[in-house]
């Protein structure tokens, strides 16, 4: 059988309990774009598309047929956007401001708008074929990565 790719969208969140932790900045991947929002710089400039890690490990388990009623030979050389929405750096900034206010994010101006219109992503086949069902919030992903990264920087 060949095996479905997943397109995900720009992939951050906490991490794993049974995994090991960053030891340091360097070590975060994707999650230093949200580490930059809650240390006083913007992000590097990215399409606003957003997926939570957790989301797209249960891609994974569904696209494997591991999940309920996903037969093998209906993902065979199929490719899945996978995708929360759209969400930019502004938006997460506004947010975490309003419900973390002791992570103390100033300055919303410095977060520039994209260059052109947003496209949408059509996430209809990772829904109808994978019986994915709803995506974690973006709002919920952006406030657990920012816990989390809290956490993990106390160890270093």
């Amino acid at each position: 059988m060949l095996q479905p790719v997943l397109l995900p969208g720009l992939v951050f969140g906490p991490y794993a309990e049974t995994f090991p932790l960053p030891s340091n900045v360097s070590q975060l991947g994707t999650n230093s774009f949200p580490w930059a929002l809650i240390n006083g710089s913007a992000p590097p400039m990215a399409p606003p598309y957003i997926v939570d890690v957790r989301d797209i490990a249960k891609a994974h388990i569904l696209a494997l047929g591991l999940g309920p009623v996903v037969r093998p030979e209906s993902v065979e050389k199929k490719r899945f956007l996978v995708n929360a929405g759209i969400y930019t750096w502004k938006q997460a900034a506004e947010h975490l401001k309003a419900v973390r206010p002791e992570l103390n994010i100033q300055d919303l101006d410095k977060f520039a708008d994209m260059p052109g219109p947003i496209s949408t992503l059509d996430t209809s086949r990772a829904r109808d074929v994978l019986k994915f069902g709803e995506y974690i919030d973006p709002k919920t992903t952006v406030l657990d990565v920012a816990d989390a990264l809290v956490e993990v920087s106390k160890t270093w």
